[in-house]
């Protein structure tokens, strides 16, 4: 790999529409050795692949259950077969059909009792995430923070926890929410492997003054609230909220919210699950009849059925942790007779049991379980990861009378082993596929569940490269470049020879707990017509457009593109930073990337470099471009970027910038380069640094997905914010 610092080829294209801008003086090219060869990647088996990618199928043909066994250890058990089982549907033995055990952890960790990748590096930047692919994914998690129902210490621990788990438990390519009931929820945009994005959506989570917990896990008795405390009263009031129907109401929210995820998971492939973290899910309530909005009885039942349908698992984790029921030094005991007393503590047992029973029925049904009494949070959570390492899948015919509404039952157990334990659905409603299925989507609806699906879509070949860009005259921008595969759009004859498609476009930037942080949408018409119609259909075009950002932060960007004549739709995301360049840290724009055909010719300059214009644009030779990122061997990659806020030194008068590029194939670091420096003579107040390098593709780079990431340290910034890291995948093909 050579480093090279030089006036980019098509960087132009972040600073040229907005410039005002000293341009670096002069730049010093260092030469760097090539990388050595990528170690071997050993082959990992893929999971099982199951018909129509649905794990629970529920037909007049077929009726297909997930089972997960484990020993007393909760160890899974993983080694047996058809005839070791026993299905009964109602009581009724079911003769199995269909019998396979699905691995969701690669083939080296699959026999192994835990799936831990180990402690993160604290000191080095977090690994770029492996893009997303349907045909991967292997376990797919979203973890419901109910703040709307927890306390000022479980939101903590919860905290804790979480930060823990994905630090040490999570694979690359495992999919993970973290969505909290108290906050407007988009579906499952936030659905990703990025641990950046995961991290930042921890720290959103805080305790939420409507909790109808209240600010403690045990509600204190105070002087002011003691009308309940007669002997043979009712359960204990909690004193923290305020009086009326909040506690039915925020229940009625979180299980809404609850059901809104599960129905967004249909989509999905797998067996999927929801680790809902509460402090307080009861079954029952004692002001429902007169306060709730909604029968709570018909809607638990509704979220179960819509699990089993969608192939969720629901998990519960009851944040309260082990509970003292008796009087603490945060009650206000003056004066209370043993009977009062006694009457505090019964109280706080009836809610320590009901507080859990909405979310254990939820689990009991759907084939997960729930944690009540413990206080290692961190530990049950990681029980729950490495339940979901695998699962059983059996189907059988069912009775032509299964189909009448009704709720049937289902048992499942290994023959002659008391010793496992079987875990899976209790059973399901008698619905037909035809009651079940939803309604035919709209075209609205198509552009919809692309743009939040965290795969990219295959009907439309779109392909997406981010750039954030920035000049004190117009702010920030997130410029986006797009190369748009048009073999599937539907174009129509127009006179004189013109072929005409129409495009819905839309590109949202989400931010926590999946809210739209900034949108562009267009409608338009590409007119095409002769070779440039031709090119079109062989390689595909690009377009170009920018979206203002007026917030900073770390997002999840998503862009669907739709044809409406044919109802097709494309989808491509990648995580995007927008950094705050106005607190004077030092940060990094965009990475762009091209194939250079011939590696010794000069280097295009910034005036001499293609500049993008808003709308489509033929491209002749699709895969080195930037705006492809499909490299062959032999390649010769130049990439280029700049770093923002650059310190100088005030004795030299130059910066003090160090460079370091790292490879990463398949996930899997296979280069490391040395630090370098990155030396720019100073332009009266400039802090915008041009910087790039030369990657030397060979046959010691096979095919594969990759990404470059830099890594830029400036010694003359403050110890906590003098790191900057950007990256960008590519392909490598034969």
């Amino acid at each position: 790999m050579k480093k090279r610092s030089r006036a980019a080829f098509i960087l132009a294209l972040s600073l040229a529409a907005h410039a005002t801008a000293q341009q670096p003086a002069a730049t010093r090219t260092t030469q760097q050795p090539p990388p050595t060869a990528p170690p071997q990647q050993q082959a990992q088996p893929a999971p099982v692949a199951v018909d129509d990618e649905e794990v629970v199928r529920i037909t007049t043909n077929l009726v297909q259950l997930d089972l997960v066994v484990t020993d007393k250890s909760g160890r899974q058990v993983t080694d047996l077969k058809a005839e070791d089982f026993d299905i009964l549907q109602d009581n009724r033995p079911q003769q199995i059909t269909n019998f396979s055990y699905v691995s969701t952890v690669p083939g080296s960790l699959a026999s192994s009792t835990s799936v831990a990748r180990g402690p993160v590096n604290k000191n080095e930047p977090p690994p770029p995430p492996r893009p997303a692919r349907r045909e991967r994914a292997r376990r797919t998690m979203v973890i419901v923070v109910d703040d709307l129902g927890m306390s000022f210490p479980s939101v903590a621990s919860a905290r804790a926890a979480l930060t823990k788990i994905i630090d040490e438990q999570l694979q690359p390519d495992d999919l993970v929410a973290i969505v909290r009931t108290g906050a407007d929820a988009g579906m499952l945009q936030q659905l990703t492997s990025d641990h950046r994005l995961l991290h930042a959506a921890v720290e959103h989570i805080h305790w939420n003054y409507l909790s109808r917990q209240g600010l403690y896990n045990v509600s204190p008795v105070r002087q002011d609230d003691r009308s309940g405390l007669n002997a043979g009263s009712g359960p204990l009031t909690n004193v923290d909220l305020p009086p009326g129907c909040k506690t039915a109401e925020t229940l009625s929210e979180s299980l809404l919210k609850l059901r809104f995820i599960i129905e967004g998971m249909r989509e999905l492939p797998g067996r999927k699950s929801v680790v809902l973290f509460s402090d307080k899910v009861p079954l029952l309530l004692e002001e429902s009849t007169a306060c709730a909005r909604v029968n709570f009885n018909d809607l638990y039942r509704d979220i179960a059925e819509q699990a089993i349908r969608t192939s969720v698992v629901i998990y519960a984790i009851d944040t309260r942790g082990l509970q003292t029921l008796t009087p603490s030094a945060v009650d206000n005991l003056s004066g209370l007779s043993r009977e009062q007393l006694d009457t505090v503590t019964n109280a706080r047992a009836d809610e320590s049991i009901s507080g859990s029973e909405g979310s254990a029925f939820l689990a009991a049904r759907t084939g997960g379980f729930v944690v009540r009494h413990a206080n290692d949070v961190t530990g049950w959570l990681r029980r729950i990861v490495d339940d979901q390492r695998g699962y059983y899948l059996i189907g059988y015919r069912p009775e032509g009378t299964t189909f009448d509404r009704r709720f049937h039952k289902i048992t499942a157990r290994v023959k002659n082993r008391p010793d496992l334990t079987v875990r899976t659905r209790s059973g399901f409603y008698g619905l037909t596929e035809e009651e079940s299925r939803p309604a035919a989507p709209t075209n609205a609806d198509r552009l919809a569940r692309a743009l939040v699906s965290p795969f990219a879509s295959g009907a439309l070949g779109l392909r997406l490269t981010p750039v954030f860009a920035y000049s004190p005259a117009t702010g920030a921008v997130l410029r986006t470049l797009l190369h748009i595969d048009a073999h599937n759009l539907t174009f129509k004859d127009q006179p004189d020879g013109w072929k005409a498609a129409d495009l819905v476009l839309r590109g949202t930037l989400f931010g926590d707990n999946g809210q739209v942080v900034e949108e562009h949408d267009r409608s338009y018409t590409v007119r095409l017509r002769g070779k440039t119609y031709e090119r079109a259909l062989a390689h595909g075009f690009n377009y170009t457009f920018d979206m203002p950002v007026n917030k900073t932060g770390y997002y999840q960007y998503r862009v669907a593109l739709l044809d409406p004549n044919s109802s097709r739709v494309g989808s491509a995301g990648q995580p995007v930073e927008i950094p705050d360049l106005r607190k004077g840290f030092i940060a990094l724009s965009g990475i762009l990337m091209k194939g250079v055909v011939d590696a010794s010719q000069p280097k295009q300059t910034a005036t001499e470099a293609a500049q993008p214009k808003e709308g489509p644009d033929d491209a002749e030779d699709a895969d080195p471009t930037p705006f492809v990122r499909r490299f062959r061997q032999t390649t010769t990659i130049d990439y280029n970027y700049l770093i923002f806020n650059a310190r100088i030194d005030k004795q030299t008068g130059a910066t003090r910038l160090v460079a370091r590029a790292q490879l990463f194939r398949e996930g899997q670091l296979v280069y490391k380069d040395d630090e370098s420096p990155v030396e720019v003579r100073q332009y009266a107040g400039a802090t915008r640094v041009l910087n790039g390098g030369r990657l030397l593709l060979d046959d010691r780079f096979p095919p594969g997905d990759y990404a470059l990431q830099i890594i830029i340290t400036d010694p003359l910034a403050d110890k906590d914010h003098r790191t900057a890291t950007q990256w960008i995948d590519f392909e490598v093909v034969k």
